[in-house]
């Protein structure tokens, strides 16, 4: 019986004895090195997804932030866009003022000179205006 079961046991044992081949054995490695670096991609990958999702709050969290600062400097940029157009609106009204101030002047001044021209004119042409250069004609009369 020990005969037998040792015999059992032997030819049961035979795919023990093959030999393997070099392509066997390289197909084994490949599918062992295939498993291991599929894991450790799997591991890299987790790790990576998990930065970049930090990364993005982060930014995120600035991005608010600089929003923020912008809003005022929008505000504050409002303002101050408001304040120069006011004050714009003012120097033009002072230029008018000035204008007005400097040119009034002028021109009832030219029109009282023409009026007092035509009225001279008028009542006595050989008689010069007052303020016309003499001349040798009016000088001998």
């Amino acid at each position: 019986m020990k005969i037998l079961s040792i015999v059992l046991i032997l030819l049961c044992a035979t795919p023990v004895f093959a030999q393997i081949t070099p392509e066997e054995l390289r197909a084994i490695i490949r599918k062992e090195v295939r498993s291991i670096v599929q894991e450790e991609m799997d591991e890299l990958e987790k790790d990576m997804r998990g930065y970049v999702e930090l990364s993005f709050e982060k930014l995120e969290v600035q991005m608010e932030g600089f929003n923020k600062r912008l809003d005022v400097f929008n505000k504050r940029l409002d303002d101050l866009s408001k304040s120069v157009s006011f004050i714009s609106v003012i120097v033009q009204i002072l230029f008018a003022f000035v204008a007005l101030a400097v040119g009034l002047p002028q021109i009832v001044n030219t029109f009282r000179n023409q009026n007092y021209r035509r009225t001279q004119q008028d009542s006595s042409p050989q008689e010069p205006a007052p303020n016309s250069p003499k001349t040798e004609e009016t000088l001998e009369t």
